[in-house]
């Protein structure tokens, strides 16, 4: 059993690895009925999936995706040709997608249905569509000199990338109308907007539309997973938030915004600045809650029961495939 500290007694410590892991938790009910999901690893057990449903759904999976992929080459050779552009636009492009595909892919088993769904097909689509702007991060030069002649240019990506935030809304609903919720297509969905964010505001920077400060609006996300390498509460799972996604939709429409060309110079910098706030503001207040979490304590019976039971999150792992036939 794991023991919990009263507040105001005495905080009891265990040894971990050779370090002092001390519980000291005000409210030892709560920490008991978050035990599992918030340990220091993030380990969550993925949904169960027999050989014969992974085997179906990897097949829907390559059929989809590889109808994205041809939509997207032809879409990009297509702006290559009629716009002679630099090769550096489909290098980008084409890296952007595969890196995506390869995530996807190794996340794939996490899904826990037989059907692939459109759901994610249009997540994939999104994606497809976020790869396609990558593209034009390489390539500033052609953008601010159809900028100096026309609004037009701008008014495409503008219009390009409010249709795929967009969409954002619609693939949940085709998840639950298909009854087709995961896990896994929760994570795809949110890795596709924080991309998108990324490739905006990179996009911005790189047409001088605003100073380097907006790549904090693409960057934090990446930023925090890349401290939780290192910092083992922020590998702990955050509770479901309505602030979260509103805040996520003001991020995302205040880049479109300042994309297009319907403001400019202060009006950018001000809406853009209020969304960094409201950005860090978010992460401030899930970062404090992670932290006061109470540790994790795999030297009792009850937890090596438990971490032996789960599965880490991380992409590639498919220990949830039943191997029987």
């Amino acid at each position: 059993m794991i023991n919990f500290v009263v507040k105001g007694e005495p905080v009891r410590h265990n040894k971990l690895n050779g370090k002092q892991i001390a519980y000291n938790t005000p409210q030892g009910t709560f920490a008991k009925r978050h035990l599992v999901t918030n340990t220091t690893t993030d380990r969550q057990k993925p949904p169960h999936i027999s050989r014969d449903d992974y085997t179906t759904l990897s097949k829907q999976a390559r059929s989809a995706l590889a109808l994205v992929t041809v939509g997207l080459f032809l879409l990009a050779i297509s702006f290559y040709v009629s716009f002679s552009l630099d090769r550096s636009f489909l290098v980008a492009i084409l890296a952007t997608w595969i890196g995506m595909l390869i995530v996807l892919w190794r996340g794939l088993a996490h899904h826990g249905h037989s059907a692939f769904g459109s759901a994610n097909l249009l997540t994939s689509v999104r994606g497809a569509g976020a790869s396609l702007l990558a593209g034009l991060v390489l390539i500033p030069d052609v953008l601010n000199a159809s900028l100096a002649t026309t609004t037009t240019a701008l008014w495409a990506v503008s219009l390009c990338v409010t249709l795929l935030i967009a969409l954002d809304g619609v693939d949940g609903y085709l998840a639950r109308r298909e009854k087709l919720m995961s896990s896994f297509g929760a994570r795809f969905d949110m890795e596709v907007d924080a991309f998108l964010a990324l490739v905006i505001a990179l996009i911005l920077w790189r047409t001088n539309e605003t100073g380097l400060w907006v790549l904090g609006l693409g960057l934090m996300r990446y930023v925090f997973v890349v401290c939780s390498w290192f910092l083992a509460p922020l590998r702990a799972s955050l509770f479901p938030s309505m602030r979260r996604k509103v805040i996520c939709v003001i991020q995302l429409g205040a880049l479109c915004l300042m994309l297009s060309p319907l403001i400019d110079g202060v009006a950018s910098a001000i809406v853009g600045g209020v969304a960094l706030v409201c950005l860090a503001y978010s992460f401030l207040i899930d970062i404090i809650w992670l932290y006061r979490q109470p540790s994790y304590d795999v030297t009792s019976s009850a937890s090596v029961r438990d971490m032996k039971n789960t599965h880490t999150m991380a992409p590639g792992n498919t220990d949830n495939i039943d191997t029987k036939p």
